[in-house]
């Protein structure tokens, strides 16, 4: 029995699974800071809330395409970095 559950950690916590399972969360966090920054950096130029509803009846199609130009280009930048930089540690630690 303790053969068997040996056997399944050391098959879940091989170095593949802990390094993929490091990089999603750090591809999660990325996003997390990204929006963040985003919704700061709207409220900074823009001077008001981000169009985060593009249902709103307040929200008019210029703020809402730009928005989302701008929060999928930065989330995917974010996200990217993020990947990228985990993929470099798990070459340097390896």
């Amino acid at each position: 029995m303790n053969q068997t559950l040996d056997n399944i950690r050391d098959e879940f916590m091989s170095r593949e699974n802990v390094w993929t399972l490091g990089g999603f969360f750090l591809v999660v966090a990325g996003a997390a800071v990204g929006r963040a920054l985003l919704k700061g950096g709207w409220r900074a130029t823009a001077g008001g809330k981000p169009p985060l509803d593009p249902d709103a009846d307040d929200t008019d199609w210029t703020e809402a395409i730009a928005w989302a130009v701008v929060a999928g280009a930065l989330v995917g930048v974010a996200r990217t970095l993020a990947r990228k930089g985990a993929s470099a540690a798990e070459r340097h630690w390896s």
